[in-house]
């Protein structure tokens, strides 16, 4: 399993809550701090990679995922226990998402 601690993205007006994402064979965990918890198989991840313009700035990435009929987008960047803010964190953005798309590659459909 790995681990990484994130902030997720709740919208423009909100703020975001901070947590940890557990990748394994299995799929996706991610547990806030708060009790916001979200578990996604790998089969129903139909997207991980970095965002656009907040991508480049500071790191941050999205995990689509297939539910019933539609499609659902989750925004998180990487952050560090030390980091007094959210800080460009992009290097360990990419690697998530690498480890990401490898395990969904690896998973038989």
């Amino acid at each position: 399993m790995i681990y990484f601690r994130l902030a997720h993205d709740h919208g423009a007006d909100q703020m975001p809550c901070f947590g940890l994402m557990e990748l394994s064979p299995a799929g996706l965990t991610y547990s806030g701090d708060t009790g916001h918890k979200f578990t996604w198989p790998l089969g129903t991840v139909t997207e991980a990679g970095l965002n656009g313009f907040y991508g480049m700035l500071v790191g941050m990435f999205h995990i689509r995922v297939q539910v019933d009929r539609g499609a659902t987008t989750f925004n998180f960047a990487v952050v560090r226990s030390t980091d007094p803010q959210v800080i460009n964190r992009r290097p360990d953005a990419e690697m998530l998402v690498g480890f990401i798309n490898r395990l969904k590659q690896s998973t038989p459909r």
